[in-house]
This record gives C-alpha cells, structure tokens and sequence, in this order.
C-alpha cells in the first residue's frame, strides 16, 4: 500500500517537474526525496520519543503509521475505487483486512471488549475500558494482598524469640 502511495505521489510529482520545465537530472534527484503522504509526521516522531523516554523497553521500536483510512477520508473513495485509484487489486484483502483493524480499534479496546455506553468510561477527556480496568484492579488488589501477607508473616517470625542451642 506505501508503495502504490509513493509510486502515486512520485507520478505526480513528475508531471508537476515536467510542466515546471525542469531537466531529467534535475527531476530523478528530486524524486529521491518523494516518499509516501506522512501526515503529522514530525507531531507524532515528538510525541513518540517523549513517550520512549519513559518506557525503555520500546527502545528498539520504531513508528511507522500507515495513512491509507486517512487517505481514503480525504480523497473521499469507497473501498473499491481506493483500490482501483493505487492499482492494489492483487492485494485487496490486506487493504481490506488493515481498514476493519483501524474500525476495531475506534470501536474496541486493544484486548478486544468493545467500547459501549456500559463499557467505555471517560478520565480527563480520554476514554477507558472498563473491564480492562476492572481487571487491573483486581490484578493490583490481589498483589497487594500477597506482599502484605508475605510481610505480616515475615515480620511475625522475626518477633518471635528463639533461644540459642548449646551444641
């Protein structure tokens, strides 16, 4: 799909250079530079690495966001003159397959409950999952318990008074 999308993006690109009147030379150095639509590309790189920061264990990850519902939002295509537009017919079920996941994770959490008026609560703006949530504070509560058990009983052992063998 990127590549349709370059492949689009470097095709006009080069009418608009030869209507510009620019050299053959001039137009292939040029294109080395046309890659597929980014959108809020420097917004999210921002955002990401601010988010890196405090998670190391994505360290090695790097973003790469596909623009293709958003592409298709702007063009205003339907699914199939999408795919008709960038040529991608031998591959229409992974364009398929990649709109119904960006539908699932508007209308569902990333465990997989969906996001209903009895499921979905609101914090700052910012909706949440409430079984998932649920569920982590059953996790957090049964955790605390153990640690607190442990400790009592450690704690317990250590008072009690065992006198030294003469061996």
């Amino acid at each position: 799909m990127l590549y349709a999308q370059q492949d689009r993006a470097r095709g006009e690109a080069v009418a608009q250079m030869k209507a510009d009147g620019l050299e053959y030379e001039e137009r292939m150095a040029l294109l080395e530079n046309v890659k597929h639509p980014q959108p809020l590309a420097d917004l999210l790189d921002a955002a990401f690495e601010s988010y890196r920061a405090g998670h190391p264990w994505i360290e090695d990850q790097r973003l790469s966001p596909k623009s293709v519902v958003r592409d298709m939002f702007e063009r205003g295509l339907t699914f199939s003159e999408y795919v008709s537009y960038y040529g991608l017919a031998r591959s229409e079920g992974l364009v398929l397959r990649y709109i119904a996941d960006a539908y699932r994770a508007r209308t569902h959490c990333p465990k997989g409950h969906p996001f209903d008026a009895d499921n979905t609560g609101w914090y700052r703006k910012a909706r949440y999952c409430k079984t998932c949530n649920r569920q982590k504070v059953n996790r957090l509560y049964h955790l605390r318990r153990a640690q607190s058990t442990r400790s009592t009983t450690m704690s317990s052992l250590k008072a009690i008074d065992v006198p030294p063998t003469d061996a």
